[in-house]
Order: C-alpha cells, then structure tokens, then sequence
C-alpha cells in the first residue's frame, strides 16, 4: 500500500477545508490510510501526525500492520482516553466522518473536549477520503482483477457441476467454498442462487428448494482479495431452457443494452 502518497493526498484536503486534522473511524477508510484491518479503532491525522488508536486486543497487530503510525491504547470510556489522545497536538478545529459517526459517538466526543477544556472544535466532513479512494492505484486496480478473476472461473466451476436436483443452498455453498479455496477472503455480500420463481426475487437467500431441470437460476456472487471486491450477476439453466424463457431473456438483453456490436 502507498500509504504515504494516501496522506499526502488527505491532508492537501485538510489543508484546503482549514481543518487541522482529522478523526477516522470508517472501517475502510481506516484500513486504506493505514492497512490496519482490526475490528476496532482509530485514526488520529494531523499535518505532522499518525496515530493509531486501539484496544490491547489488537495492539500487537496494530504494529505488524501500520508500522507509517504512532500506536495509542484506549480503555474504558472515551471521556477518559480522547483528551490523552489529542494532547500536545493542539488541533482547534477537527474534521470527523459525519457519514459514519453516529450520535452517541458525537456526544462522546464532544462531552471529553468540554469536560477536559480543550480548545477545540469539531468540523463535520464528507467523502474526504472517499474522494480519495475513488481513483485506484496499480495495486488497486491489481487486487481488483484478482477478485474478477476468481469469481469468474467460480462460474466457469459451476456451469461444468450444477445439476437438477441440488438445493439452492448447495449451489450457494459450492461457489463460496470454491472462491474461498482460491484465495478470496470473506465474502462481499452474501451469494445469491434464486432458481424457478424465486430467480424473480432480486435479493432472495438461497433455500432448500431443489433446482429443477430448464428452469433459470440468477446467480449473484462476488470475490473479496486484499479488501477490494467484484460483483457478478448471471443467469443460467440446468438442461436448455424453454421458449418462453429465451423470448424473456433476449428481450431483456437487448433491452438493457446488452447486445454487443457483433450482433452475439
């Protein structure tokens, strides 16, 4: 990860919003500034500072993942580590992701800055760094093809294996297990097999409903590698379909713009 290049670009935003600094709580955001992928914690950036705050669970990994920050343990309350937090930095204005804080955390804060007399004032912001996050680096684009590149042979595997007769869950199973044995990491999203009637449900859970033969089957699936994701949705039968379902189906291709300029 270019993690220096990613500051640099967040705090030419800092600068250009007269903000002194900035609190990270955003999951994603936290791990792209950081490459720190624990459940919990903080960010803490300034013009001349990082600092990752955490919880001693994930201390150790802290160290491994974002050597580029200043580690700082919490406990207890935020009241009671916040102001240890910003102390000697002397921000006065400083941005927070109004976006993901939610109101009890906002109270938090703002009772530990009255309660400890810091001169300080909190600035909502939006999309700071997902601004940022929006053009992808080489890396990026790289981790991104890896996880296109395993959903569709995940596809290509259940073309060859899907037969009439297995359950939903079980097609759900066998793509999840497949892309997890090639490298994905958890899920992006929960994958969706819906054969039969349930296909016209467009987020249905895969059941026990056994698939049966020319009927069609929406699969929804996606990869995740190093955080990034892809997102894959076709439509397939077991044995050839009906009439009725190729008029439906190309008429639905063409209609979406799916035809491509060969006429295919």
């Amino acid at each position: 990860m270019n993690i220096t290049n990613r500051l640099k670009k967040l705090r030419e935003s800092l600068g250009e919003k007269g903000l002194d600094g900035i609190f990270i709580s955003q999951p994603q955001n936290r791990y792209y500034l950081s490459g720190f992928n624990g459940s919990a914690g903080y960010l803490l950036i300034t013009q001349k500072e990082t600092i990752l705050a955490t919880d001693f669970r994930y201390y150790e990994q802290a160290k491994e993942q974002a050597p580029d920050y200043r580690l700082f343990q919490i406990a207890g309350p935020l009241a009671g580590w916040f102001p240890r937090l910003v102390e000697g930095l002397d921000p006065k204005k400083l941005g927070f992701e109004a976006g993901d804080v939610t109101f009890n955390l906002y109270k938090a804060l703002s009772e530990a800055i009255s309660k400890s007399e810091l001169s300080l004032q909190l600035a909502p912001t939006e999309n700071l760094v997902e601004n940022i996050r929006a053009i992808k680096d080489a890396e990026e684009i790289e981790l991104i093809r890896k996880a296109v590149k395993i959903t569709d042979d995940a596809f290509e595997h259940i073309e060859k294996n899907i037969t009439a007769g297995m359950t939903e869950l079980e097609v759900g199973w066998e793509l999840e297990r497949f892309q997890r044995e090639q490298g994905s990491q958890a899920m992006p999203f929960d994958v969706i097999v819906a054969s039969g009637p349930n296909a016209a449900l467009p987020h249905h859970k895969p059941s026990e409903r056994r698939i049966k033969r020319g009927e069609p089957i929406v699969i929804d699936m996606g990869a995740r590698v190093g955080g990034y994701c892809s997102d894959f949705t076709r439509t397939l039968c077991t044995g050839e379909p009906d009439k009725t379902f190729k008029k439906v189906y190309d008429t639905e291709r063409h209609r979406g713009g799916w035809l491509r300029p060969d006429g295919d």
